[in-house]
């Protein structure tokens, strides 16, 4: 069997998003690439998923392999802050990356199209480092590269304060890229990913022409833009959903689905209907976002008045 050059790790602890499953796919059909899972969640496995692997824990068990490797006490409360650790896996996770030439991180609020049509070895090959943000990059699997998260020198939040600080810092999409730019090395950077902008309810990127009516389709591995009126298409690497919430997201054939801000759809669907935002959509968008900061809110000052544990956060 090939063995893959590149390791992707997913650090997931709580309860999946609706979708998980489509995602899952979308990993699978990338063979090129091996995607190992840390999670408390069980995923079942088939014949298929070659690329796939899985490793159960619990969260505290998690905290527990970085202050062994990091040697110092720790603060990882919320699931969310393993963002600002996200540099620190290449270091942490050594003994499962042996074998990978690359490792990496990416988000599961995601849908892959074919990841090595976008980044093509030859090309990254050159780099030490692949894309910039957090919902997918890649990094050169050594040493120097894998350490490089404890520099501290220049005008940014260094590691050292931002695993002590309990709300993420962004230090995986801003004080790492300064670290690699203050050291010359230049990163490699495909734009064709499709991010949902927030603020928005209906799927809109910076990255790419919206158009009304417009549709996003999976297809067997690849992703694209679809503008129905003109039948034109742009593929994409990966959507991006910003953890948006999708009340419908079962379709009956995986292998070929439409995406839209109302969820994920049957081909057979009718694209005019699924495209536009309905009422109930734009206010559960709204609601839930103001929702979750409020609850989020609270949640945490529970748990450093020591009212509830980390642990529930997790489960809740």
């Amino acid at each position: 069997m090939k063995q893959n050059k590149i390791g992707i790790l997913i650090l997931y602890f709580g309860k999946f998003p609706n979708y998980f499953q489509l995602f899952l796919n979308s990993c699978r059909t990338n063979k090129d690439y091996d995607f190992l899972f840390f999670t408390d969640n069980d995923i079942n496995l088939t014949n298929e998923d070659t690329n796939i692997k899985v490793y159960k824990m619990q969260f505290e068990d998690l905290k527990k392999i970085f202050e062994e490797r990091l040697k110092t006490k720790i603060d990882i409360f919320f699931p969310y802050k393993l963002c600002d650790y996200k540099p620190t896996y290449g270091f942490i996770f050594e003994d499962y990356l042996k074998q990978y030439e690359y490792w990496g991180h990416c988000d599961i609020d995601l849908i892959f199209g074919n990841i090595s049509k976008f980044l093509i070895w030859d090309e990254i090959k050159k780099y030490d480092k692949i894309q910039r943000w957090g919902h997918l990059t890649l990094y050169r699997n050594n040493k120097n590269i894998n350490t490089l998260f404890k520099e501290e020198n220049g005008n940014y939040i260094y590691f050292k304060t931002a695993m002590h600080i309990k709300d993420a810092c962004l230090f995986d999409e801003q004080s790492i890229n300064t670290i690699f730019q203050n050291n010359n090395i230049d990163i490699y950077e495909n734009k064709k990913y499709y991010d949902c902008i927030r603020r928005f309810p209906y799927l809109k990127s910076n990255n790419f022409e919206y158009r009304k009516g417009q549709v996003i389709v999976w297809k067997k591995g690849e992703l694209y833009q679809l503008y129905p009126d003109t039948n034109e298409k742009n593929e994409i690497l990966y959507i991006h959903l910003q953890k948006r919430k999708f009340e419908h997201y079962k379709v009956n054939n995986e292998n070929n689905f439409y995406i839209t801000c109302n969820g994920f759809f049957d081909v057979t669907s009718n694209i005019k209907e699924i495209s536009k935002p309905n009422i109930r959509h734009v206010y559960n968008f709204y609601a839930n976002k103001f929702k979750k900061v409020t609850i989020n809110i609270i949640k945490r000052n529970l748990i450093l008045k020591g009212i509830i544990s980390a642990d529930f956060l997790n489960k809740s």
